[in-house]
């Protein structure tokens, strides 16, 4: 069981480094979906909101951005990031 939870683990965290690389070359459309994976993953995984929220802003859909952020900032409220974004 532990080996799962750590494979678990490094999954999301592969995910998630992916998704910020798609954000950083523009493919926004492929980093919401990292994101989103993240969250199937993990759906308390306030990075993954986080991301998703990035992605859908600039994807011009706002609402669902602010939704995605709000989540993030429910499960991590403490984040300078969530903040700041």
């Amino acid at each position: 069981m532990y080996f799962i939870l750590i494979g678990k683990y490094q999954k999301i965290i592969f995910i998630i480094s992916r998704s910020i690389c798609y954000f950083n070359l523009n493919n926004f459309s492929n980093a919401l979906s990292d994101a989103q994976n993240c969250i199937k993953f993990k759906n308390d995984f306030a990075k993954g909101y986080q991301r998703q929220g990035a992605a859908y802003f600039k994807l011009n859909k706002t609402w669902d951005a602010l939704c995605s952020y709000s989540i993030a900032f429910l499960y991590d409220p403490n984040s300078e990031p969530i903040k700041t974004e």
